[in-house]
């Protein structure tokens, strides 16, 4: 039952995703306009709004987004392993999402700075749920651990993590195709479209997340949700839910450091990877658009061939790992990201023009 649910949710995961494309990119010429620029020549402007280049608008917003889940994520942590509270974090998480989706289908040259304030709020609540959802994984195999081991569990829970991987993607693949192909059939501007986007987007996360995370849903007949769970462990004696999250990651550092110092060095690059690439995600748009001079047409069009590109790796990610081991993987592909997108990134935007695909 809950493994579909898994699966569902990320499917939510991905066109909450491929949203964000087309309204960073309806942001960033709102706050151009705003700032006095000629939107067909972002390269040169030199204005500012609200303090700031428009061109920082998103990297400001990711930064305070940043700051908040680094205060509230050991907190949320401890609330789920430590409360049964688990299933109630998803929901809320959810229905947040689906809220500031809906919300920011209002964006216009009018509350473009508000749409863009609520964004904090879907980053955070993005970044939470996945906490409560990533809690059930485990579970999902309990039963196969019992009855054929801990291997087999863990190659099972490597089918279900390639699966929703590759369901994410196709669906990111599915949302960017329809919101912009509705978006050219109506003959929408750039922030229509992303209007038009996030109305239809958050109908539909709204609907699959009430689905699969309501208990209401039963009587649709459909059985795929998540269900409740009781705490899996007691709060320290001595300790709160506020101090116990912080706490737990300290010691879990240092054990690791103490014990298995390889493993914590992988974990650190494993973190300062995932850092860059998020950053890096969070700017695309913005580095598209003012840096290679992108039109709108062209960044869509860039982001659906590597979404395409994304769907038989996703597949090629299961066979890897059977074969080869999550920690080697891990390895092979930190590399590879590195040694391709390092010179890239730190190249003259003249030379890094040439690297552009298109």
């Amino acid at each position: 039952m809950e493994t579909v649910a898994y699966l569902l949710d990320g499917v939510c995961s991905g066109a909450i995703i491929m949203s964000n494309i087309f309204l960073s990119s309806a942001v960033l010429d709102l706050a151009a306009k705003a700032a006095g620029c000629d939107t067909d020549d972002l390269q040169n402007c030199k204005g500012r709004v609200y303090g700031m280049r428009p061109e920082d608008i998103y990297s400001a917003t990711a930064s305070v987004a940043g700051l908040v889940m680094a205060i509230m994520l050991p907190l949320i942590g401890a609330i789920i392993d430590h409360t049964d509270k688990r299933m109630q974090i998803g929901q809320v998480t959810a229905f947040s999402m689906g809220v500031v989706t809906l919300a920011q289908a209002c964006v216009s040259h009018d509350t473009w700075f508000l749409v863009t304030c609520l964004q904090v709020v879907s980053i955070c609540a993005y970044t939470f749920h996945n906490l409560a959802q990533l809690a059930y994984l485990p579970e999902l195999t309990a039963n196969l651990e019992q009855k054929e081991g801990v291997e087999a569990a863990d190659k099972e829970r490597n089918v279900i993590n390639s699966q929703g991987t590759f369901w994410m993607f196709a669906t990111e693949v599915v949302t960017i195709i329809v919101v912009y192909g509705v978006g050219t059939v109506v003959g929408a501007g750039n922030v229509d479209t992303a209007a038009i986007g996030q109305a239809m987007i958050g109908v539909f996360i709204l609907f699959v997340y009430w689905l699969i995370w309501s208990a209401k849903s039963d009587a649709l007949g459909w059985r795929h949700r998540f269900l409740a769970r009781g705490k899996l462990k007691d709060v320290p004696e001595g300790q709160s839910l506020v101090t116990t999250g912080f706490r737990q990651i300290a010691s879990t550092l240092c054990g690791l450091k103490a014990k298995y110092p390889y493993v914590f060095l992988l974990l650190i690059g494993v973190m300062i990877i995932d850092a860059a690439f998020g950053a890096f995600s969070t700017i695309a748009v913005t580095y598209m658009k003012y840096e290679l001079d992108a039109d709108n047409t062209l960044v869509t069009v860039i982001i659906l061939i590597l979404l395409v590109v994304s769907l038989p790796s996703a597949i090629a990610a299961r066979v890897a790992m059977d074969r080869f081991g999550p920690f080697h993987v891990a390895i092979a592909t930190s590399l590879y990201m590195v040694s391709w997108h390092g010179p890239l990134f730190t190249a003259p935007p003249r030379l890094a023009h040439h690297s552009f695909p298109c």
